[in-house]
C-alpha cells in the first residue's frame, strides 16, 4: 500500500516538473506562428489559428507567401481565463516591429484569433 502511494507521489512529481507553464505554452504557439510564415509556410502558420477551423481556404494558394528573415526579440504573455494576450517584438531584415496577439484556448490548446490582434 505505501509502495502505491509512492509511486502516485513521485508520477504527480514527475508530470509537474515536465509540464510547461500556460505562459510558455502560448508564447511557444507565438512563436511557431511567426516561425513558419517567415519560412514561407502560411498555410501551416494559418492551421495555428481559430479561423482554420471555420475558413478553410479551397485553394491553398490563397494561403502562399514569401520568406523573409525575422528574429524574435521578446514575446511576453498574460493570460485571463481561457484568453491569452501576448506582446512580440522582433527584426526582421527592413525594421523592427511589435505586435499584439489574441489566443483562445479550444480544447486544451492555444490558436491565436487573427480577428482580434492589435486592438
Amino acid at each position: 500500500m505505501i509502495f502505491r502511494l509512492l509511486l502516485v507521489i513521485l508520477f504527480g512529481v514527475i508530470v509537474s516538473c515536465s509540464s510547461e507553464s500556460e505562459s510558455e505554452s502560448q508564447e511557444k504557439v507565438v512563436k511557431n506562428y511567426l516561425r513558419l510564415l517567415s519560412e514561407g509556410k502560411c498555410d501551416k502558420a494559418y492551421e495555428l489559428t481559430l479561423e482554420y477551423e471555420n475558413d478553410i481556404p479551397q485553394d491553398s494558394t490563397e494561403l502562399e507567401c514569401d520568406k523573409f528573415h525575422m528574429d524574435i526579440k521578446t514575446c511576453s504573455c498574460k493570460t485571463d481565463g481561457e484568453t491569452a494576450y501576448c506582446f512580440v517584438k522582433y527584426q526582421t531584415s527592413i525594421q523592427s516591429q511589435s505586435e499584439n496577439y489574441n489566443l483562445k484556448k479550444v480544447d486544451g490548446e492555444w490558436l491565436i484569433s487573427l480577428a482580434n490582434n492589435d486592438k
